[in-house]
């Protein structure tokens, strides 16, 4: 599940953005030629952000044309 290495870098992002702050919502935009699955993304993220910022975050996911993966958004709690 390439997902899951896909979702470890989004979290490192997020980490380094949020600066210890409480992480309320991440969007992702998925191209649809990317071949990755949502559903896989979604239980990754929840997986690798217990006990992080992140944990209980929303992750919304925007499917859009092409092959790109990028991270939007990055909403924190203040």
């Amino acid at each position: 599940m390439h997902e899951l290495a896909i979702v470890e870098s989004i979290m490192e992002l997020v980490g380094n953005a949020a600066a210890g702050q409480k992480v309320l919502k991440v969007t992702v935009e998925v191209g649809r030629l990317t071949c990755v699955s949502p559903e896989a993304l979604e239980f990754g993220f929840s997986l690798l952000a217990e006990g992080t910022s992140a944990d209980g975050a929303e992750l919304e996911i925007m499917r859009v044309a092409g092959n790109q993966l990028n991270v939007k958004s990055i909403e924190v709690e203040g």
